[in-house]
């Protein structure tokens, strides 16, 4: 099922992530993340799709964040890859996560070449839901983002 998310959500989503949760250095204590960045985004493919997820996971992991469930917001593209893949089969991948597809979500232009990059992002369950941004450095904590492309 794919969804709209409010464009206030999603503006918030897209600019309040800890910049210790974002780019090719992501995660507080390690470092050790390459969630990409707008001049060399992750490139997903159906070798690396769940891996990022959970790159995405263990970013939020770094900050302390271990009770929820996680939502993953996600294009359509995204899921299209995603849902292709023989290890969701027994892996208890609907406990640990929500993936939310929304059709609102659009691609960043960059560089001369015009590439299309999307954030993905890793949130707390309910938090595109709910009305918690009255205390957005807290929740800055909270949010992973993740800038990729599919393989061309």
């Amino acid at each position: 099922m794919c969804i709209e998310i409010d464009e206030g959500i999603l503006d918030i989503l897209n600019t309040s992530a800890a910049s210790c949760n974002q780019g090719d250095t992501a995660g507080v204590k390690s470092e050790a993340y390459d969630l990409g960045t707008p001049e060399c985004p992750v490139i997903i493919t159906n070798r690396n799709v769940l891996d990022k997820i959970i790159d995405l996971d263990g970013v939020l992991h770094e900050h302390g964040f271990f009770d929820d469930k996680i939502q993953i917001i996600i294009p359509e593209w995204y899921q299209n890859i995603l849902i292709k893949q023989p290890e969701l089969n027994g892996f208890s991948f609907s406990e640990k996560y929500e993936i939310v597809v929304v059709e609102n979500i659009l691609p960043i232009i960059v560089g001369e070449s015009g590439e299309e990059v999307w954030k993905i992002h890793a949130v707390r369950k309910g938090a595109i839901y709910k009305d918690l941004w009255d205390e957005r450095e807290v929740y800055r904590n909270y949010i992973a983002t993740m800038l990729c492309r599919g393989e061309s």
